[in-house]
């Protein structure tokens, strides 16, 4: 098959697709708006590839690499930032306090309007570990101690061997003291996706009360579904409810995706449609294992569909192929060409039986992401 001819009926589908990508230009471009702004409720972009990206990398990444990562990430407006763990000993430390500086100084960049960049680090629910977090996070503007500990009967057994009465004090005990030391604290309840719903529930209701400021749920071993997502979601937070009204707030609800399954980025979002207003990600999906949830492929899916996940972030969209190709080459991680989002393959019309203007096969136009 050759070009379509300029028939009426080709000439009337012209026209349909240049009011498309008329509509689409107006609804991504004002994604980048202050969010103040937003008429709809703001989904929080917490990126960790700094952190748990990492761990998927063949080497680390130098702490000149580091800095310049975060602050691109900055610039493309994320919202949270983990720089890392604090308990490397003085040397992790020092590396995790001078990235969190330069992440969170006054002149970094950030896109107009967008709030105060707040870098989190991560700690294991033990007294030295969330003080040195302190101490790593003194001269961030606005810090966050992210504290974990296992939620599932398995990991509690095989890491703690203690009962889930002493993990609820435990928690407890370590978000309070998250929360005395820095301005924000979270906790990430580990392998909740294969948590006991009731304990689950007991459990993130304790930090509640205890000081949290966000409550994560992390599917650990990347294996929910994205409908198992979002029910978890709905059930955590529902269950959560009387907790919440005796501290007297409400918590932000958060979800941590890994990526066994290929489903990490399906299920950060199943979890936004059941409550979560803050995602977990990071740039090409790298971390443990399969990896994590991609920070390009939610934000973009999020900006289409806002409408069907009541929430809206605002993240620099046209900044994501640049910040994806930069954090590629610094990390040594091919991009595939038919990668979403940001793969070369895009930037072409197919062949074959895809014939006609390109628009009839995207549901994005590339520049929306920065590719030229």
């Amino acid at each position: 098959l050759g070009p379509l001819a300029a028939t009426p009926a080709t000439m009337r589908a012209a026209r349909v697709l240049a009011a498309g990508r008329a509509r689409r230009a107006t609804s991504l471009s004002t994604l980048g708006a202050n969010r103040g702004t937003q008429s709809l409720p703001h989904l929080a972009i917490f990126d960790t590839t700094l952190r748990d990206g990492e761990m998927g990398l063949d080497a680390p990444l130098t702490l000149r690499d580091k800095i310049e990562t975060a602050l691109e990430l900055g610039a493309l407006g994320v919202d949270v930032l983990e720089v890392g763990y604090a308990i490397g000993g003085p040397s992790g430390l020092d590396a995790v306090a001078e990235i969190a500086r330069a992440a969170g100084s006054a002149g970094a960049p950030r896109p107009p309007g967008a709030a105060s960049l707040c870098v989190a680090v991560l700690a294991r629910a033990a007294p030295a570990d969330i003080d040195a977090c302190a101490e790593a996070l003194r001269h961030a503007p606005l810090g966050r101690i992210n504290v974990f500990l296992p939620a599932s009967d398995a990991h509690i057994e095989a890491k703690l061997q203690v009962s889930r009465t002493q993990v609820l004090d435990l928690a407890a005990s370590a978000v309070a003291r998250a929360a005395a030391a820095a301005p924000q604290a979270q906790f990430t309840a580990e392998d909740g996706s294969r948590a006991d719903p009731a304990f689950l529930a007991d459990l993130c209701g304790a930090v509640a009360e205890a000081g949290a400021t966000v409550v994560s749920v992390a599917d650990t071993a990347g294996c929910w579904l994205p409908q198992g997502a979002e029910a978890a979601l709905r059930a955590a937070r529902a269950a959560c409810a009387q907790s919440e009204a005796r501290a007297d707030r409400r918590v932000a609800w958060s979800a941590h995706c890994h990526n066994d399954l290929g489903l990490a980025s399906a299920n950060a979002l199943g979890a936004v449609a059941g409550g979560a207003r803050q995602v977990e990600v990071t740039l090409l999906g790298v971390g443990a294992r399969a990896g994590n949830a991609k920070l390009e492929e939610v934000a973009l899916a999020a900006a289409l569909h806002t409408d069907a996940l009541g929430c809206a972030h605002a993240l620099r969209l046209r900044g994501l192929a640049g910040a994806a190709a930069a954090f590629a080459r610094r990390a040594g991680v091919p991009v595939a060409r038919g990668k979403a989002v940001v793969g070369d393959h895009l930037r072409a019309q197919d062949a074959g039986q895809h014939v006609g203007p390109a628009d009839l096969y995207r549901a994005f136009d590339p520049q929306d992401v920065g590719m030229e």
